[in-house]
């Protein structure tokens, strides 16, 4: 549908062209790889109209708290609140919109997100390193060492680290997974 709008708008003289994204092209969505992944397309449609020199907005929302999902399914709402992700007031989201048009940027992420909180739930190696720059310094996360403590060396590190990535990925206790049994029969897909 986006595509289809930006061919019959190509030749228009618009003031805006708004595509209404989802943050989960930033932060990612496990289990959700085609809805990220479509958000991220509407993402890259604004920055390849705008290298055409047309217009085009990206608005990535987080989550809104008085409507929609959010707002009907409470689960939801503690979920993404263990996240990091609370709910937006529709006045905030508003307000967010109108600086948008105002300032007209290509891509523009509103949400309210506790970036702290949601750096401590990120799986390690998950490409929390674009994220960097949001997240604080963490003191000691899972598969990092204190200073001065040994480092454990070889295949035994590497498997305790995958077990707890693993694990965490799975909502499972760390140390229930078996090491040896293949990650399909575990359960594990290639989208988790």
């Amino acid at each position: 549908g986006a595509w289809n709008l930006h061919l019959l708008t190509r030749d228009l003289p618009l003031e805006h062209l708004v595509l209404f994204s989802s943050i989960s092209s930033l932060i990612g969505n496990a289990g959700q790889g085609s809805y990220v992944a479509a958000n991220a397309f509407l993402d890259q449609l604004a920055v390849y109209r705008r290298k055409q020199g047309r217009v085009a907005t990206t608005l990535q929302w987080g989550a809104l708290g008085e409507a929609g999902l959010v707002a009907r399914n409470a689960s939801v709402a503690q979920h993404l609140e263990h996240l990091g992700l609370r709910g937006l007031s529709t006045r905030a989201a508003l307000q967010g919109l109108g600086q948008a048009l105002d300032a007209h940027p290509v891509q523009r992420a509103i949400a309210d997100v506790d970036w702290r909180r949601w750096g401590d739930v990120l799986v390690p190696w998950s490409g929390a390193r674009r994220l960097s720059g949001l997240l604080e310094p963490q003191a000691a996360s899972p598969g990092h060492t204190q200073p001065g403590a040994p480092k454990p060396q070889g295949l035994d590190a590497i498997t305790q680290s995958l077990a707890r990535i693993v694990a965490r990925v799975m909502r499972a206790q760390e140390g229930v997974l078996s090491t040896t049994q293949p990650l399909r029969e575990l359960g594990m897909d290639s989208i988790m």
